[in-house]
């Protein structure tokens, strides 16, 4: 062998050692990147795909999908099952998808968002779509064609603070018992704004850590069972009412509630017992009476040393009076406890219903865009909507409208 044949053999040799050493993603990802689609890599690798009926292969090393305006039929069993980074899964804007099959979404290890979007005739998903999902954090559900609660109880998540939204199902009536079990085993917020529900059932949130739940905007709600929070595990912390049709509250499972929201809830004339609320330190109400049931605590009962009850916000320009925020120290703990952190802030949802990061703060306002009035009439101190019904005169009524 010549001296030229040795270099041209160490050449090869090395050319050969080199790409032996490539990572198997710097070889395929844009050789593999799938022709109906648009792939990019910047901060992470993204694959947009549109316009397709049917899921194609993706290449193993990408880390955010999306579906855009699709015409797919159901989102198969282990489709995903392939992509070992994917952490990222967005359907939006599909007409024609109909079903997620069982393992639809299965053991992805690194999944931590998924969100599906305005997939109208989307009519069945398999209890076991959402399986095994260590990581996943965020869930989120959007104008689908569903007539019943999701079963979402085979995800498994061990993530920290788990988001699900369920957003916008005019079909769906009911949240029945153990919906939101098996989730997660750590802290769970549930938003779910804007749907059909009429009932939440007993042990609706059975086996669950709560710390918020966000129901305004159902407003054909009128039940919630006495035992919906039963089983819980801790929370929930903050609950949401707000333009709901619901006319009473369970007294159980109420103990740690910090903040309570039941803004323009028309029904909601009778609270649970004052001594419910151990915890409550902010309360967002429709009738001023309530407000000043806990104002009334201070006299009658003497938990409270300070209190703050703004009855005078003005939000269009009728200047109807609307009942404010009430903050309150907490009914145990010190009675003199700073709570300003606990005010809301800009963030949290868009109107149209986009998550945003609220950088882990549980006392943002998710509604503050939005007008709310109230009938402002006088309440005596011994009938303050607390255990029995709040009585509205019908002349203070028809005062107050001119």
């Amino acid at each position: 062998m010549t001296e030229n044949d040795r270099h041209s053999l160490q050449v090869i040799t090395c050319v050969l050692f080199t790409l032996v050493m490539l990572p198997i993603e710097t070889l395929v990802d844009f050789d593999s990147c799938p022709t109906v689609c648009d792939c990019s890599e910047r901060k992470t690798y993204t694959i947009s795909c549109f316009d397709i009926d049917v899921i194609p292969t993706f290449p193993a090393s990408i880390d955010t999908l999306w579906l855009l305006e699709t015409r797919l039929k159901s989102v198969p069993g282990d489709v995903f099952s392939d992509l070992v980074n994917i952490s990222r899964i967005y359907i939006s804007v599909d007409l024609t998808l109909k079903r997620l099959e069982r393992h639809s979404f299965y053991n992805l290890k690194k999944i931590t968002h998924i969100e599906i979007r305005n997939a109208r005739r989307l009519s069945y998903i398999d209890p076991e779509a959402f399986k095994n999902l260590p990581n996943l954090k965020y869930l989120g559900i959007f104008n689908t064609g569903l007539t019943i609660f999701p079963d979402l109880t085979n995800i498994h998540s061990d993530d920290m603070n788990f988001i699900l939204e369920i957003t916008d199902h005019p079909y769906i009536s009911e949240i029945p018992a153990n919906s939101f079990h098996g989730i997660t085993n750590q802290v769970l917020t549930v938003m779910l704004y804007s749907n059909g529900f009429t009932d939440i059932q007993h042990h609706a949130f059975n086996g669950t850590k709560l710390n918020a739940v966000y129901l305004h905007r159902n407003r054909r709600l009128t039940r919630m069972d006495e035992m919906m929070f039963s089983g819980t595990v801790s929370g929930p912390m903050l609950l949401d009412v707000s333009l709901t049709a619901v006319s009473s509250l369970p007294t159980a499972g109420l103990e740690s509630l910090r903040v309570l929201m039941a803004r323009s809830a028309w029904n909601l004339k009778k609270l649970p017992p004052i001594k419910t609320f151990k915890h409550l330190t902010t309360a967002d109400l429709t009738y001023p009476s309530h407000c000043c049931g806990f104002k009334n605590l201070k006299k009658k009962r003497g938990y409270l040393e300070y209190i703050i009850c703004n009855l005078t916000a003005f939000y269009d320009q009728q200047q109807k009076r609307s009942v404010g925020r009430l903050t309150v120290p907490s009914l145990q703990g010190d009675p003199t406890a700073d709570t300003a952190d606990q005010q809301s802030s800009e963030g949290g949802f868009r109107d149209d219903g986009v998550f945003k990061d609220t950088q882990g703060d549980p006392w943002r306002d998710f509604h503050s865009s939005l007008n709310y009035h109230a009938y402002f009439g006088g309440q005596p101190d011994d009938d303050v909507g607390f255990g029995e019904t709040l009585k509205v005169r019908e002349d203070d009524l028809f005062e107050s409208q001119h």
